[in-house]
């Protein structure tokens, strides 16, 4: 993910917001949206989109009336929420950071093992992918970040090949599809698709906390994610059967990202190499910088609630679990998206920033709109929960 500069150009933290979605989300989205089909999945994109919009201007808003260089985002809600609150935003924040770095790992290691079929056992492999990818977060994270143009531009392009090679294999008859039950599979996958509100605090400081710039800087990097998302989406769904062993079906029951997916389906060389430079990519890039948040963290916890001092604590407490949530499951890349989706962004950028909406705004309108925005994040978490405890599975309704 690209980081901002102070004062930056509008258009370059437009593409920085946009960047930011291009990760574990989108390496998941077409997979489970897929299920529902084409029109479900529109319907959902679209849906989603409007409010994670919303959303991602009430927490601008909220950072714009501080006008500091540094944001403790649970502790913005916190204050005008309650403490209660603020520990709902303190355990999401956790959900969400270490959730999506088992994703990154369970990702990579997938990617790795099904492009090369290599004959490791799966926990080594995820051991080779945690070493790598956090000894660069700890020791390398300034070579990454002065080469993060290059890792960006490897990113866009391994995008733009894979999003034309997949589209020229669409075929009409995969569009009539219609399962409108599975949007509830891909719903919290569609919360993960659209986050990039971790950057609104960089993009309120780089245009020195001028609203209206910062509203449409927000608009526009998810205007043109929701364009890469329904893009990719339809490029995807156009080119994978339901059925089969490069289907939809078998590829949401084995968790793998949509990269090994494509590969069994368009197997060229050039192809499995632009699909391993961009679910690699993809993954090396959020890992940094989610790694370093985690480490963040991690950290102000430690400071506020303890009394050791110590940046290798901070390390183990930040890596550590990840890996060994990752070595007991796997095969977990498309599952933890719903935790994370739901659990983490749904409450920590969705359900909170609509409830401190409500307690702003004057107007009946506005409080209806914050209440319906509210009560979509709670059905998404209420529907991610049913699932969970197999009730979908007892009436018929899951895959």
């Amino acid at each position: 993910m690209a980081v901002a500069q102070d004062k930056a150009p509008i258009w370059s933290l437009i593409l920085m917001l946009s960047g930011g979605l291009i990760g574990s989300g989108l390496l998941a989205l077409p997979i489970c949206i897929g299920l529902a089909g084409f029109w479900p999945a529109l319907a959902g994109l679209i849906g989603v989109w409007i409010f994670m919009t919303f959303t991602g201007c009430v927490v601008a808003g909220r950072v714009v009336e501080h006008k500091e260089n540094y944001f403790d985002i649970p502790s913005l809600f916190g204050e005008v929420l309650g403490s209660k609150l603020k520990w709902v935003a303190i355990v999401a924040n956790v959900i969400l950071l270490y959730g999506l770095l088992v994703a990154y790992l369970a990702g990579a290691s997938s990617i790795l093992d099904h492009t090369f079929h290599l004959q490791l056992n799966t926990t080594l492999t995820i051991l080779i992918v945690f070493v790598i990818m956090t000894a660069l977060n700890v020791f390398g994270i300034h070579i990454v970040r002065r080469g993060n143009i290059v890792f960006m531009a490897i990113l866009v392009v391994s995008f733009l090949y894979l999003l034309f090679s997949t589209g020229a294999h669409m075929q009409t008859e995969n569009f009539h599809h219609i399962g409108w039950i599975y949007l509830v599979i891909a719903l919290p996958v569609l919360v993960n698709a659209y986050n990039c509100h971790n950057l609104i605090p960089t993009v309120c400081t780089s245009l020195d906390f001028d609203l209206k710039k910062i509203r449409f800087t927000i608009i526009g990097g998810l205007l043109v994610g929701f364009i890469i998302n329904t893009s990719w989406t339809i490029a995807v769904v156009g080119a994978m059967k339901m059925h089969g062993f490069d289907g939809l079906l078998y590829s949401f029951q084995h968790n793998y990202p949509v990269t090994v997916s494509l590969s069994h389906l368009l197997h060229t060389h050039l192809f499995l190499v632009m699909a391993l430079l961009f679910g690699l990519m993809a993954i090396l890039t959020s890992y940094i910088t989610m790694g370093a948040a985690l480490c963040n963290f991690v950290r102000d916890l430690r400071v506020h609630y303890s009394k050791i001092n110590s940046r290798y604590m901070d390390l183990i407490l930040a890596f550590i679990p990840p890996l060994i949530i990752t070595i007991i499951m796997p095969n977990i890349f498309l599952s933890i998206q719903s935790i994370i989706g739901s659990f983490g962004i749904g409450l920590l950028f969705g359900f909170l920033p609509a409830l401190m909406f409500v307690g702003a705004v004057k107007t009946a309108f506005g409080k209806l709109w914050g209440y319906l925005v509210a009560a979509f994040f709670l059905i998404v978490m209420l529907l991610v929960t049913l699932n969970d405890f197999g009730f979908f599975i007892r009436f018929g309704l899951h895959p």
